[in-house]
């Protein structure tokens, strides 16, 4: 899963220096479109599917909700959308998106999901 979210952390990068204006509308029906293709370990032990933000504000965190109330479900799932504070609170959560203008340190957001099944 490490090389695909290396692969997917580049794809980001690209896309959002490619594109004028990449708002969290964009951004939140962007993250649902590669969570579909993405296959977890633990998948029929998954009752919600868990979209976590990490970030200082909640504008992502409302554009997801939105996308969730139209999409319904991930991999037949319903969806939860929830904001994290801090890194300490990131648990319990299928995808984490991290705004990197909100300065956290991804070594430690690494290192607190590392070996569980998160991308």
């Amino acid at each position: 899963m490490k090389p695909l979210l290396i692969i997917l952390l580049l794809f980001v990068g690209l896309f959002a220096k490619s594109q004028q204006k990449f708002d969290d509308k964009t951004r939140a029906i962007f993250i649902f479109d590669i969570i579909k293709y993405i296959t977890w370990a633990n998948e029929a032990a998954i009752d919600t599917f868990c979209v976590g933000v990490l970030d200082n504000k909640n504008s992502l965190e409302e554009e997801l909700k939105k996308v969730a109330a139209i999409r319904l479900q991930v991999h037949k799932k319903p969806i939860k959308v929830i904001r994290f504070q801090s890194i300490e609170s990131i648990d319990n959560c299928n995808t984490v998106f991290v705004n990197n203008e909100s300065g956290f340190d991804i070594d430690k957001i690494l290192k607190k999901i590392s070996g569980k099944p998160i991308l």
